[in-house]
């Protein structure tokens, strides 16, 4: 149900996502690569890297303020079945960061039926999030990396994060609107 307060957690929440977003996008951008099946040439990278500690807590504060722009998404959309959907994913990623992808994917078909954005922004992380947890499958299956699941790591999380981007900024776009509606409402 919408409050009078939903107009700070559209702000705070996109400029967290925001935030969050590059975070996350430089963390990934910037992450050491490891060597293919080689365990002593991964632990050599991960002791001699400067970077290896700084890059993965940038990704996990990332993640925790991406948290904050995916609710403020949820929250910006308000009717039907779309509305449902954001909320289900909300829920699922207070559960934990790492259900983040099934939010993603959620909020991606909420975004795509809803009226709220432009259909197309849904599609594209429906399509990433879906690609994410295939190129995890894979590498669960591997049993480490391979160079198919660095290419789509890179490439689908990138995505992911610009998209949070673009939805957060069209948030903030809405909320003075969706704020006059919310205290309009009885």
């Amino acid at each position: 149900m919408a409050t009078p307060t939903a107009g700070g957690i559209l702000r705070i929440g996109s400029y967290a996502g925001i935030a969050g977003a590059l975070l996350g996008l430089v963390g990934n951008l910037l992450h050491p690569a490891t060597p293919i099946g080689d365990p002593e040439g991964v632990a050599r990278t991960i002791a001699d890297s400067r970077l290896w500690v700084p890059d993965h807590l940038a990704i996990v504060l990332g993640l925790i303020l991406m948290l904050g722009g995916l609710v403020a998404i949820a929250h910006s959309i308000q009717d039907g079945l779309p509305a449902a959907l954001a909320r289900l994913g909300s829920i699922a990623a207070v559960a934990g960061i790492t259900v983040g992808l099934i939010l993603v994917t959620l909020d991606g078909p909420a975004v795509a039926w809803s009226r709220t954005y432009p259909r197309w922004l849904g599609w594209i992380v429906v399509v990433a999030g879906a690609g994410s947890v295939v190129a995890g499958l894979i590498q669960a299956a591997a049993g480490e990396p391979t160079t198919v699941t660095r290419v789509l790591t890179i490439i689908f999380p990138t995505v992911i994060t610009l998209w949070l981007v673009e939805m957060n900024l069209l948030v903030l776009r809405k909320a003075p609107a969706l704020q006059r509606a919310i205290t309009q409402d009885p």
